[in-house]
């Protein structure tokens, strides 16, 4: 505002005015959508939680363990715990390992052997 104007009005410290359209704030280009084809097969999901001491790195030992089976489709770190009763130098990591097949449905079976393996490769 220009200081003509604040000392009309008695404004002091600095002032500022602005128009806002609310109308054209909301006829925005909208946000682009991601569509992702819906799957034909459902995925089968383990979470598994380990403790492990604070010295070995998840993102290592994450990395192996996705290369363990081929029907491994996903692995991510779901939470990590560091409080009580675990000991100082531990901590609790809960991890999710996704398995599907392409082409079919996998069977419980084939998802469980698969884990299995990824299993031993965390422990």
């Amino acid at each position: 505002v220009h200081p003509e104007v604040t000392a009309r009005f008695s404004l002091t410290g600095r002032a500022a005015a602005d128009t806002l359209h609310i109308d054209a704030l909301f006829a925005g280009v909208p946000a682009p959508k991601i569509m992702q084809p819906v799957p034909l097969f459902p995925d089968i999901t383990y979470d598994s939680t380990h403790t492990l001491k604070r010295t070995q790195e998840a993102g290592p030992l994450l990395e192996t363990a996705s290369k363990a089976d081929p029907l491994l489709t996903g692995i991510e770190i779901v939470d990590m715990y560091t409080g009580k009763p675990l000991a100082d130098n531990e901590y609790n990591l809960t991890i999710r390992c996704t398995y599907s097949a392409a082409g079919r449905t996998l069977t419980e079976e084939e998802a469980r052997k698969a884990h299995e393996k990824v299993l031993r490769l965390i422990k």
